[in-house]
């Protein structure tokens, strides 16, 4: 999983920047924020279309509020998760800034958008009262 997002962060998105994408690499956080990203696009839109499923909850702001909230949560993963894990690697002494972090939250949550949409287009099919949410088939 570390290679696969590595490559879609540094190869697709374009996002490397050394040595914190080493960095990161090395200690296998592309592999755990990718796993967050990918599985929490997967729950959010499970939720939306199967859980809440109410014919009033069905509209399009509605979905964006839920994929908002997947984006926070994969913004704030990728943000804090690298930082705790360099802070203790370096013993304290991290030497990255807060633009590297905030720099790969961002490339982060730009692929969290685009997990979030491709697993709409595979789960909402069989929703009774969404599945034309966001848009019609």
């Amino acid at each position: 999983m570390n290679e696969l997002y590595a490559y879609i962060i540094e190869n697709i998105l374009r996002f490397y920047k050394e040595p914190f994408s080493s960095d990161l690499y090395n200690e296998s956080l592309y592999g755990t924020i990718g796993l967050i990203t990918i599985i929490s696009a997967l729950l959010f839109n499970l939720a939306f279309y199967y859980l809440i499923n109410r014919p009033s909850f069905s509209k399009w702001f509605h979905w964006m509020f839920v994929g908002v909230l997947h984006l926070l949560v994969c913004f704030f993963s990728s943000y804090f998760i690298p930082k705790d894990a360099f802070d203790a690697l370096f013993a304290g002494n991290d030497p990255y800034s807060s633009t590297d972090y905030l720099g790969f939250s961002l490339v982060n949550t730009a692929s969290a958008l685009s997990f979030y949409i491709l697993w709409m287009l595979v789960v909402r099919w069989k929703s009774s009262n969404a599945k034309t949410t966001p848009f019609p088939h």
